[in-house]
């Protein structure tokens, strides 16, 4: 258990500052307005320190902690949706925002859900179209990624 969570520990580490590193790349803020950059940076932060509040508390903990079964169903199942998490990100940079949200939706309301294709297709669009008008037209953060929508 000491060794799962350390290296949960460290996976999480990793991709919060992958993930502020990343932010750095978004616009600055104007006019003492934040910024598209101050919500990921936020949650990276709190991640991070999460994370290292898990590896002081396990470096700390005396003993193993017990046996860890990393292989059970549902932990199948939370791989496998971490997994689609990380490709819908790359598929973010290359395809667009609009095509990669839609397609992972429709896949976890697939999955998740026992909803008709017409609701899960109904779903996934309007889901999409939401964010995207709230961020586009609100909140007006670009979306300069992908070579589709």
């Amino acid at each position: 258990m000491k060794k799962g969570n350390l290296l949960v520990s460290g996976i999480f580490a990793s991709i919060a500052v992958a993930v502020l590193l990343l932010s750095r790349t978004l616009p600055e803020s104007r006019h003492g307005v934040p910024g598209p950059a101050i919500w990921p940076t936020l949650i990276a932060i709190i991640t991070l320190v999460a994370a290292v509040a898990l590896a002081i508390q396990m470096r700390a903990m005396k003993g193993g902690g017990g046996s860890l079964n990393l292989v059970l169903p549902d932990s199948l199942r939370v791989y496998l949706s971490f997994g689609v998490l990380v490709v819908y990100l790359a598929s973010l940079y290359w395809i667009g925002f609009a095509v990669s949200t839609f397609l992972m939706l429709y896949i976890f309301i697939s999955w998740f859900g026992s909803f008709c294709w017409q609701s899960r297709l109904l779903s996934a669009v309007a889901i999409t179209a939401v964010v995207y008008g709230v961020f586009h037209y609100l909140l007006k953060v670009p979306f300069r990624f992908g070579f589709l929508f």
